[in-house]
Order: structure tokens, then sequence, then C-alpha cells
């Protein structure tokens, strides 16, 4: 496939993903159930976070295509994303196939082809030498740091997606009809969503020092993901606070992460060079 048709999936995955989060307006008469308590005050937040996790794959995989081999880890992430993508929009056709099938399609189609592509680009890629994935931490007590907070996103969201057993009972409500029969499927979405981005931030750790566009692309990435978590801090301050305050944390500690590589970086090339 040609790079231009692979970058028009890729925007047409950011476009599929602003029409998810805008449809949640349409499926729920009000943002925040104000007389529900615990997750159940949630469900349209929740579905928002369907556009999150379309809009971090698109980003992910436009990054592939700017960035390409420069950063063999990007390419994996991408990869990775994009086959949960998929996977999670094939179940929700399997659970709802009726709902809204003029979005889901497309976004299943505009998916599995992100994922063929990302596939071919992680096959091109040489093996991977031992000890230089992104799970080694960096040297340094700030990169320690840096890292130990990327780190802690993924831990938490992991905790997250399988406390829905806890919050969310049952599953699937038999009488549930249009989008009362998916909260749960959201409430996974969103912690897989915060994958990607924690992913992103040990990506950037790994390979942010050569490639600018990967940390503005991480930075941009981290802001989002503060401003919902500060959303559902502000509609429902008091439910799970002992992963959403430490998460919040964490992610004002990998934006100023980001924002310290990018002025670094800028020191660098404003340099001036040796005297002749």
């Amino acid at each position: 496939m040609t790079a231009k048709l692979d970058a028009f999936f890729a925007w047409a995955l950011l476009v599929l993903a602003a029409l998810q989060g805008g449809s949640a307006f349409l499926h729920f008469e009000a943002m925040v159930a104000e007389e529900a308590a615990g997750a159940h005050r949630e469900p349209a937040l929740w579905w928002l976070s369907g556009g999150l996790i379309l809009g971090f794959a698109a980003v992910l995989n436009l990054l592939r295509l700017r960035i390409g081999p420069r950063a063999p880890a990007l390419l994996r992430l991408c990869l990775a994303a994009d086959v949960l993508l998929f996977t999670m929009i094939l179940g929700l056709f399997a659970l709802h196939s009726e709902f809204l099938w003029p979005l889901r399609l497309p976004m299943l189609a505009v998916s599995g082809v992100e994922a063929a592509c990302a596939w071919s680009a992680v096959r091109r890629l040489p093996p991977l030498p031992a000890g230089t994935g992104v799970w080694k931490p960096p040297a340094g007590t700030l990169g320690k740091l840096d890292f130990l907070c990327a780190a802690t996103i993924l831990l938490i969201e992991i905790g997250h997606v399988l406390f829905v057993f806890r919050y969310y009972q049952p599953l699937v409500h038999p009488a549930a009809i249009g989008a009362a029969k998916e909260p749960a499927f959201w409430w996974v979405a969103g912690g897989v969503a915060y994958w990607f981005g924690g992913g992103l931030n040990l990506v950037r750790i790994r390979h942010g020092a050569g490639v600018p566009a990967l940390v503005r692309a991480c930075l941009a990435v981290n802001v989002f993901m503060l401003a919902y978590v500060s959303g559902l801090l502000l509609v429902n301050p008091w439910f799970i606070l002992w992963a959403r305050g430490p998460l919040a944390l964490c992610l004002i500690a990998e934006i100023g992460f980001s924002v310290r590589e990018l002025i670094r970086r800028d020191d660098v090339v404003l340099a001036p060079g040796p005297a002749t």
C-alpha cells in the first residue's frame, strides 16, 4: 500500500474518533447521571473514551508514517494498538451488531487496514538487540523518574481495566438497549486508551532525543489524558480516587518531562558553535 493511502486511512481514523466522541451527545440525555453513584454516574464520559482510543491510535499511525524506522519501538506499539483496536471493535459487533453499525463498520475496516500496514512496517525491522527495548530504564535520576511515571500509568490502567468486574455488574445488562448496553465495554476502552498513552511515553523516553515530532505528539497526548482524568475527578471526585489521583500526578510529571525534553533540544539547536 502506498504511503499516501496509508496516511488517508490514518486521518480517517482521526475523523472517526471525533464522530465517536460527538455521538455521546446523541445517545445520552445527560453527560453526567446526577442521580447515580460510582461508575454508573459516568457512562457518557466513558463513551467519550471510545473517541480517545481511536484518536490515540490515529496519532500513533501518523507518527509511524512520519518517523518510521527511526523509532522501532513506536512501530511495535502502533501494531499492538491497531490490533487491540480492531479486536475491540470486532467485540462490539459481536455484542451489539445492530447498534451504530454505519459508524462502526468503517471503524472496523480502517483499523484493520492500519493494523496490516503496521504489521508490514514491523516485519521490515531488524531483530531487536538485547537490552535496547523500552523496558530498560534510562540513566540518571530524572530519567528513571520519567520511566517510573510512564510505567505507573500503564500499571494503574491495567488495574482499571480489571476492576470492570467489580464496578460493572452485570457486564452486559440483558434488558438494556442502545448505548445503555455497552458501559462496561467503554470502561475497558478508557483503560486501553491510557495503555497507548503510557506506551507512547516509554517510546519517547527511548527514542525522543533524536525525534522531536515524537516528543511533541507525546506532550499533546499527555495533555489530553490529563484533561480527561481531570474531568472525571471534577464530576465524580471521590470515585476510585486512589487510582485517579496518582494517575493525574503521573500525567503532570510526564507533561513536565516532555516539555523539558523539548526545551533541552532547543537549547542544543540554538547553542553557538565553536569559535573559528
